[in-house]
């Protein structure tokens, strides 16, 4: 994780405007909300593909192989 090597940077780097480290922690809550967002609305969507994937295999009909098929004489 790159993060916790370069946050003290950061907030050094934030720390000498006024509110920057206020603006640098909502900026942290706001990068980690999207990513959960983000995850969540993945996992949703994968889901609601693969329950409709699993029903629509449900639904199709079998249809049986044909037989076997005698194999060609071998050549000598």
């Amino acid at each position: 994780m790159l993060l916790p090597l370069i946050r003290p940077q950061l907030e050094s780097a934030f720390g000498q405007y006024p509110g920057g480290t206020d603006l640098l922690n909502r900026l942290f809550e706001n990068v980690k909300f999207s990513l959960v967002h983000g995850i969540q609305v993945i996992f949703f969507w994968g889901a609601v593909i693969m329950s409709a994937a699993v029903l629509l295999n449900l639904a199709l009909r079998e249809i049986p192989l044909r037989g076997r098929v005698e194999a060609p004489p071998a050549i000598e």
